[in-house]
C-alpha cells in the first residue's frame, strides 16, 4: 500500500474460502421426522428442519429455523426431513439414515384376568395359583418394591395355563384381552360401563346448570412396553372398579370402589407372568335354628371369612417381521 509516495507493508489475511452447502431432502420410511432429526442433530454441524403441513416454506427458511422455535415445532410433525449442510455431511448422512430409519418393534400382549375366591385360611390367590402349577412349569417368584407379588413362568403355553386354572372352580375368568402395541407406546383395554355422575354446577343467565360426567368402571388393563434386544420392560396398570351407593352423606354421588395394581417388570420374549395384589376380604354371618321355636332356643351363629383375589396372567411376545 502506497501513501504520499511511501510504501507501507501491512499484514494480509486471505479471506476464508466459502464453505459450499446444499440441501438434502429425505422422506422417512418408518420413523417420524422428529425422531430422526433428534438422533442426527448432534452428529452434524448443519441445520435440520422438517417440512410441515402448515403454510409453505422455502428450503432456506427450513434450514434457518432454529431448534425449539415455533417453525421447528410445527414442522416436527411433517413427513419430509430437510438438512442443510456440506456435501460430505450429506453423503455421511445417507449411509446413517437406513440404519436408524427402521420399523418400530411391536409386541403382542395376551392376558387373562381371573377372580379367585378362597377361604381366608387358604392364603392368597397368587399362592394358590403357584401351588396348582408347581411341578408342571419352570416357576420363579419375583419381587417388586420389597414384596412378592408376581410369579414368572420361563416356559409354557398361556392357553395351557388357562386350561389348568379353568379346571379349578375357584378361578373365574373376568376378561381375556389381546393387545398389539408398539415400542414405547401405551395401550389400554377396558370392559365395563360409563356411569353418569353429577358434576359441577355452572350458571347461565343466572340459572344453575347441572353438568353430567361419565366415569369408567369395570376391568381396565393398561400396558406400556420398552423393547430391548434381550428384555422387555413392561409397565402394567390393572384396575377393577365398580360404583356403590354412597353412605357418607354426599347425596346423588356414587362411591367408586377400586382395586388397582401398578408395577413394572422385566420379562424375556415369550415369558408368562402372574400378577397378584388385588384382594378383598368379606365376612358372612349366618344363623341356624328352627323357625317355629323361639329365637333363643337351639340356635347358633357362624361367621365365614372369605377372600377374593384378582390375578392377571399375561404373556408378551415380540412380533416377528
Amino acid at each position: 500500500m502506497a501513501k504520499n509516495g511511501v510504501d507501507y507493508i501491512t499484514p494480509f489475511t486471505p479471506k476464508a474460502p466459502e464453505i459450499k452447502r446444499e440441501s438434502f431432502i429425505y422422506q422417512p420410511r418408518f420413523r417420524s421426522v422428529g425422531y430422526l432429526s433428534d438422533i442426527l442433530r448432534g452428529q452434524f454441524e448443519g441445520r435440520f428442519n422438517q417440512q410441515g403441513g402448515i403454510g409453505s416454506y422455502s428450503t432456506s427458511q427450513l434450514a434457518d429455523a432454529q431448534p425449539n422455535s415455533a417453525t421447528d415445532f410445527i414442522n416436527r410433525h411433517g413427513d419430509v426431513l430437510v438438512y442443510y449442510g456440506t456435501k460430505n455431511e450429506i453423503e455421511r448422512m445417507k449411509t446413517i439414515l437406513p440404519l436408524i430409519d427402521t420399523a418400530t418393534e411391536e409386541v403382542i400382549v395376551s392376558a387373562y384376568v381371573f377372580e379367585v375366591q378362597t377361604a381366608e385360611r387358604n392364603g392368597s390367590g397368587l399362592a394358590l395359583a403357584a401351588k396348582l402349577v408347581s411341578g408342571k412349569f419352570n416357576v420363579g417368584i419375583g419381587s417388586e418394591s420389597g414384596f412378592d407379588n408376581f410369579v414368572r413362568f420361563k416356559t409354557g403355553s398361556l392357553d395351557a395355563l388357562y386350561e389348568l386354572f379353568r379346571t379349578d372352580s375357584r378361578f373365574h375368568v373376568v376378561s381375556s384381552p389381546r393387545l398389539r402395541v408398539s415400542n414405547g407406546a401405551k395401550a389400554a383395554f377396558s370392559v365395563g360401563s360409563e356411569v353418569p355422575v353429577l358434576g359441577q354446577v355452572s350458571y347461565s343467565d343466572n340459572k344453575p346448570v347441572q353438568s353430567i360426567e361419565y366415569r369408567s368402571s369395570g376391568v381396565i388393563l393398561s400396558v406400556q412396553p420398552e423393547i430391548r434386544q434381550d428384555l422387555i420392560e413392561l409397565s402394567i396398570d390393572q384396575q377393577i372398579s365398580n360404583f356403590a351407593k354412597t353412605e357418607t352423606g354426599v347425596n346423588n354421588r356414587p362411591t367408586l370402589i377400586k382395586r388397582q395394581v401398578n408395577t413394572q417388570v422385566s420379562v424375556a420374549d415369550g415369558d408368562i407372568i402372574l400378577l397378584g395384589g388385588l384382594a378383598e376380604n368379606k365376612v358372612s354371618e349366618a344363623e341356624t335354628g328352627f323357625s317355629f321355636l323361639p329365637k333363643d332356643w337351639f340356635t347358633g351363629s357362624s361367621d365365614e371369612h372369605s377372600k377374593t383375589d384378582i390375578l392377571v396372567m399375561l404373556q408378551v411376545k415380540k412380533v416377528n417381521r
